[in-house]
């Protein structure tokens, strides 16, 4: 029998979610002087300083840079970066979207700690630039390591999840759960079409939008007649028409008519 010494399982849903989209990469080359403007990206930038020496400045802070060094840089904040008076800095920059994780400002990785992250970073250079297959998918999944790097360097330990579009409906549902509310309501508030809402729900809950609104009236009433509400008030106050159909599903839900509910005096029966 084989012995398993080690073993990790990660699975589809992890809080750390990280899905950078490399979107260009550049080699520039910067004069002498401060020839360039402060500026800002609406993406964020990471820098590999290949030669020379320059300054970078953002936010009122001024650090020097130079060869072997990596920096990266927040969408939208205003930054600039001029080479030294001698020695012109060159650099590759990686520009990418979905980075939302890195928060703002800057971080700035020196050149004696920034090893692994330089390999990454051509690695990544080296599969743009070559005439292999599937080059950039290679050449992304080298600068999501890169970015991973850069996240632990900047002391973020946890990037927080983005809620996916199904779990923001869910939430909308909830909210919304004493309204009148349809797939319509639904669709029109997200913009999206009725096959996809139906298609993103059920794939991430299991069950349809118009179930689970139904789960949360059933749920909330459940309260309201353990706290002394009647059959028809609770069915109106969570958003059904009148007591027959809010009976039934209740009777589905519950496995007890809202009435029998009420006499066993219980809140949770589940």
């Amino acid at each position: 029998m084989a012995e398993i010494y080690e073993y990790y399982y990660v699975g589809a849903e992890t809080d750390e979610q990280i899905e950078p989209r490399l979107l260009t990469f550049s080699h520039v080359k910067n004069g002498p002087a401060k020839e360039n403007a402060p500026h800002s990206h609406p993406y964020l930038e990471v820098f590999l300083f290949e030669k020379g020496e320059g300054v970078f400045e953002s936010g009122g802070k001024r650090v020097k840079v130079r060869a072997g060094d990596v920096l990266a840089v927040a969408g939208g904040v205003t930054h600039v970066q001029y080479s030294g008076t001698s020695d012109p800095l060159s650099y590759y920059c990686f520009a990418a979207t979905g980075a939302e994780n890195f928060g703002g400002g800057f971080t700035l990785v020196g050149a004696g700690e920034a090893e692994e992250l330089r390999r990454h970073a051509l690695a990544c250079k080296a599969e743009l630039g070559s005439d292999k297959p599937l080059k950039n998918a290679a050449a992304s999944a080298h600068f999501k390591l890169l970015y991973v790097g850069v996240l632990r360097a900047s002391g973020v330990t946890a990037p927080t999840k983005k809620p996916s579009r199904a779990d923001e409906i869910r939430t909308y549902i909830e909210a919304h759960s004493n309204d009148e509310l349809s797939l319509y309501d639904i669709c029109k508030h997200f913009y999206i079409a009725k096959s996809t809402l139906l298609y993103e729900f059920r794939t991430r809950f299991g069950i349809s939008p118009l179930k689970y609104l139904n789960v949360c009236r059933i749920e909330r009433s459940k309260k309201l007649l353990a706290a002394g509400a009647s059959v028809t008030e609770a069915a109106l106050a969570v958003g059904f028409s009148g007591p027959a159909y809010f009976t039934e599903l209740f009777r589905r839900r519950t496995g007890y008519t809202p009435s029998a509910f009420k006499k066993l005096g219980a809140g949770d029966t589940e």
